[in-house]
């Protein structure tokens, strides 16, 4: 017989609120969302499940840590995860500045590294920062990741025990003041932030060594590698008054020599994001808009040739679909406006909210057609596609 709901049924939700499909489809690695009872918070773990339904879920990571944003390999052997195992997270942002050979403080988020069938995950980054985001090489040899870090952890750095304020003996002593010279120079929670803009770096691996790919007082941020691995697509404002600005361009960096130049070109405000490349390596995905509406401008599906830098291509200006949703709660965040090619890069996949439900369409890069492919009460708020297409 139903009944009225109690507060502590609130300690019973489990709300799924990330998926991704191994390369071949046949198996699912999501995350679930529960709360933490005793805690101020929740904890989040890794589930994986067949494709097929032929076997039920079971929970690949244990215990009261929030384990998240899972990626798989290419050859579909390994679950690249982010996690702060090890103690409460660390925002950067947050606190003293780290020094120069700072080690990573307990809970600090990481990436680490799941054998698929079977083992402990190992621990691959550590950086004094959190990682933020991070894309795998085609040939699985690399990643590129983004965080707040200037410079990776040394040996040397980890000698030192902390003492009751989280200090070591080889940290630098806290600075009597502090410099402003940006607007925006703090948040609410987070603490100082006009000294630790993300930056992006490339790890090996095999051996786990990082290297710092871009730097400057920019926000670079959601690397994607293009289709043979030379270059990397990602986010970023580098307007000389970025906090005075609306805008946000898609960069591309060569990885071996560095150079970064931007795609997303034209005069006044912008905010471009979620770059996806197109199988055949031809083309950039990505949403946003111009502000022909101001702030109430919605987003669009664009394209872009990674080529040069461009006005690029509005493939849904002319439907009433907006990519994207702020809808959300303290349980789950709007839904991302994530694009997916079609393996023959003739379509685009993507998500846009219409009669209350937020449902998956497809636009014809071509024709410009739109078609839906969802229907029902629903809130699609992530999705993947395998590599089969």
């Amino acid at each position: 017989m139903p009944r009225a709901p109690r507060p502590d049924d609130l300690y019973n939700l489990r709300l799924p609120i990330d998926v991704r499909l191994s390369p071949d489809g046949g198996r699912i690695c999501f995350v679930v969302k529960s709360v933490a009872p005793g805690k101020d918070g929740y904890r989040q773990a890794l589930w994986l499940v067949p494709a097929d339904g032929s076997q039920p879920a079971r929970q690949l990571t244990l215990g009261a840590r929030n384990d998240t944003s899972p990626r798989w390999s290419p050859d579909g052997r390994t679950i690249a995860f982010l996690s702060d195992r090890g103690g409460v997270l660390q925002k950067a942002g947050a606190g003293d500045r780290p020094g120069p050979e700072e080690a990573p403080k307990d809970g600090a988020v990481q990436i680490w590294l799941l054998p698929v069938d079977g083992g402990e995950a190992r621990q691959l980054t550590r950086l004094p920062c959190d990682v933020r985001s991070f894309d795998w090489s085609p040939d699985g040899t690399r990643l590129c990741l983004e965080s707040a870090a200037t410079k990776a952890a040394t040996k040397a750095a980890t000698k030192g025990a902390a003492d009751e304020n989280g200090r070591r003996p080889e940290d630098p002593p806290k600075p009597d003041a502090r410099l402003i010279d940006r607007l925006g120079y703090q948040l609410n929670g987070a603490g100082f932030i006009y000294d630790k803009p993300s930056n992006l770096w490339l790890v090996e691996v095999a051996e786990g060594s990082a290297r710092r790919l871009t730097s400057g007082r920019s926000q670079d941020a959601h690397p994607r590698f293009s289709p043979d691995g030379r270059r990397v697509a990602f986010e970023s404002n580098r307007h000389p008054d970025a906090d005075l600005t609306w805008r946000q361009d898609i960069y591309l960096l060569d990885v071996d020599d560095g150079r970064v130049r931007r795609v997303t070109g034209g005069r006044g405000e912008r905010a471009f994001y979620g770059a996806a490349w197109s199988p055949d390596g031809e083309w950039l995905a990505v949403a946003g808009h111009r502000f022909p509406a101001g702030a109430a401008s919605r987003d669009d599906v664009w394209r872009f040739r990674p080529d040069e830098e461009q006005e690029g291509e509005n493939l849904s200006a002319e439907s009433d679909l907006m990519v994207g949703s702020a809808m959300g709660s303290d349980l789950f965040g709007g839904a991302e406006g994530a694009l997916h090619w079609s393996r023959d890069g003739r379509s685009i996949i993507f998500s846009a909210p219409i009669e209350g439900s937020y449902e998956l369409w497809r636009i014809d890069v071509r024709s410009r057609a739109v078609e839906r492919l969802t229907r029902g009460r629903h809130y699609l708020s992530r999705h993947d596609l395998a590599d089969t297409g």
